[in-house]
């Protein structure tokens, strides 16, 4: 009997230390991925992004965006092409803002707010770092089926601007090319899922940024694909007060 308990002692322990050694190495990869979401954060720089935004189903193509982005630390605006008339969407701490020039001034807007097809939680860059917070190691068979990976690090939201209530991160690995990538599966408060992202790391214009992002949804719009690539980074001087919406049309001057 006492040898019995002995190997069954030993079998947990062995079991710890390799679920204690894949976390260590998820959480090393989760790091690495949080670093390369900052590439365009800087308290003391702005930069101008040119992207493109395509968004397509199985067999057809719905839709292709032309986008201007600036940043400046935590604060993001976007200019997004529009047939008619050009938009505005500005998404700061204290949360974000559509405009265009029909409106008087600019609206609130939810993080589920949709502009032609795009999801405007799709195109901005949420803060993991502050906006959720880590929690276990996990293994769930609808996200393997997705992910086709075993092992998770399960997020958190603590911060109440962002639409998923958890996110869960694993490294990606593809057997079409040695590109470093990683991918994050959103889930509602029932951790069910609701849309993946696979972000590509790429050097655009000497910086390393995740250069290339395939967003897939599973619940709203299902089989839509957007996709988010980024053509070009340069660094301008843009005065940090126009990061608010009361100075969204100023600030909208710098993306022309």
């Amino acid at each position: 009997m006492n040898h019995m308990k002995k190997k069954s002692l030993l079998l947990i322990l062995v079991i710890i230390l390799v679920v204690s050694k894949l976390y260590a190495k998820l959480e090393d990869e989760y790091n690495c991925f949080k670093l390369i979401n900052v590439a365009l954060v800087n308290e003391n720089k702005q930069y101008r992004v040119n992207q493109n935004l395509s968004i397509q189903t199985a067999d057809k193509q719905l839709d292709n965006i032309v986008s201007v982005g600036l940043y400046s630390g935590n604060n993001q605006m976007l200019k997004i092409e529009d047939p008619n008339e050009s938009m505005f969407v500005l998404s700061t701490q204290k949360g974000n803002w559509l405009y265009n020039k029909k409106l008087k001034s600019p609206i609130r807007i939810g993080a589920s707010w949709n502009i032609n097809n795009l999801d405007i939680q799709d195109v901005l860059r949420i803060d993991f770092e502050n906006g959720y917070r880590l929690n276990d190691i996990v293994m769930k068979e609808e996200l393997i089926d997705i992910a086709h990976i075993g092992e998770f690090i399960e997020l958190q939201r603590v911060e109440k601007n962002y639409l998923y209530s958890y996110v869960y991160f694993s490294k990606y690995n593809s057997d079409s090319d040695d590109l470093q990538k990683y991918i994050m599966i959103f889930c509602d408060k029932e951790k069910k899922p609701i849309k993946s992202a696979i972000y590509t790391v790429k050097s655009v214009s000497n910086k390393m940024c995740f250069g290339y992002i395939e967003i897939q949804s599973y619940v709203f719009n299902k089989n839509v694909k957007t996709t988010c690539e980024i053509n070009k980074i340069e660094e301008i001087k843009v005065p940090k007060v126009l990061f608010t919406a009361s100075k969204i049309q100023e600030l909208a001057e710098y993306l022309k």
